[in-house]
């Protein structure tokens, strides 16, 4: 008999708890590992909301075209790129392990979550994000200071007002950009299409949801009122 529970409790202050009462029973009741596997996606899926919600709190439009401003929007997108690269990558682990044990929602996957695996396979989006992402090669700057430097003509270094949160080194990015040997647009459509991929998380949840109820670990809905979030 199996006697794992899962509750969605949905309280009245609009918060809500997915619980079980027992964790190892659980997890051997979903699979150890699809479990890591869906662990893997949400991580990084979290991570996409916290760069999100930075982007939307220290990027107020009065703010985007300033020294700071541009120089927060390219940070925040490295790790964006970085994390949607990330995630393409255990997407597909993800999507390989539901379709061998015959647990893969086709037309939600592709609904879904099909464009974040597809992001990270597309060789333009590889190109930019290798060069902007978390890592800073030696070489590659080299090489796009080599590239500017035929332009023979004046060119920022640093610019922003005395206070040091507010400057921006522009020389250094612009290194990198032109160490791409891609055109303008085509590094800004990359840039902008991550604006697009900040919150697979409801693909995720159809995914996950669906195993449940595959596995015998359908969810009972429980309401509760005026209570607090549990720890466990």
């Amino acid at each position: 008999m199996n006697t794992v529970r899962v509750v969605l409790e949905l309280r009245d202050d609009g918060t809500q708890q997915l619980r079980t009462n027992d964790l190892a029973a659980f997890t051997i009741a979903f699979g150890a590992d699809l479990l890591n596997r869906f662990c893997a996606c949400y991580l990084l899926a979290d991570r996409l909301k916290t760069i999100y919600h930075f982007l939307q709190s220290v990027l107020p439009a009065a703010k985007v075209h300033t020294p700071a401003g541009r120089r927060d929007f390219l940070t925040l997108y490295a790790f964006a790129a970085s994390t949607l690269k990330e995630l393409s990558l255990r997407l597909g682990d993800l999507r390989s392990a539901l379709v061998q044990q015959g647990l893969w929602e086709r037309t939600s996957w592709r609904k879904h979550l099909q464009r974040w695996e597809d992001w990270g396979q597309d060789s333009v989006n590889s190109d930019v994000r290798n060069q902007l992402a978390t890592h800073v090669d030696l070489e590659v700057l080299q090489a796009g200071l080599a590239a500017l430097q035929p332009a023979d003509g004046p060119a920022v270094i640093t610019e922003g007002i005395e206070k040091a949160a507010e400057t921006w080194c522009a020389l250094s990015h612009y290194c990198l950009v032109a160490a791409l040997g891609l055109k303008d647009e085509d590094v800004s459509g990359v840039i902008c299409s991550t604006a697009e991929l900040l919150d697979p998380g409801e693909g995720l949840d159809d995914q996950f949801l669906h195993v449940l109820d595959r596995r015998g670990l359908s969810r009972i809905v429980c309401r509760v009122r005026g209570a607090k979030p549990r720890a466990k």
